[in-house]
């Protein structure tokens, strides 16, 4: 979890789960994070790259499509042939998250058109927004 964000590997063709050990457990936009899937072989063999999201921990049981809305893609986890994944990343900048507090969610709903948010909270999208 990085910010109270949960990075999240989501298949279109099978549900399982697995941890990453990251080289950082909080950062701040823009800094590079790398991760590998722990001990030897956590896949059974080597398979296409995951795509790999950040998710607001709050509704991140909620979330079964890699198309949802409230995902943030941050890259891909690739595999080795001996079914070990490493991925390096950049943690992305949410201004808007960090302007009005909102959730990633729903600032991401926003960012798509989806929703309008409270006119309370326009001035702070527009700093936000530069």
């Amino acid at each position: 979890m990085i910010g109270g964000l949960t990075l999240s590997l989501l298949a279109t063709t099978a549900s399982a789960s697995l941890f990453l050990i990251l080289t950082q457990n909080t950062g701040t936009a823009g800094m590079v994070v790398r991760g590998h899937t722990g001990g030897n072989g956590a896949f059974a063999k080597q398979v296409s790259p995951l795509p790999t999201f950040f998710v607001d921990e709050a509704v991140a049981d909620t979330v079964f499509t890699p198309d949802d809305v409230r995902l943030v893609r941050v890259g891909q986890l690739v595999v080795d042939a001996n079914g070990n994944g490493v991925i390096t990343f950049v943690v992305p900048s949410l201004p808007r998250v960090r302007a009005t507090g909102l959730s990633v969610g729903y600032c991401a709903l926003i960012r798509r058109g989806l929703r309008v948010p409270h006119p309370r909270w326009w001035a702070a999208f527009l700093a936000a927004d530069g």
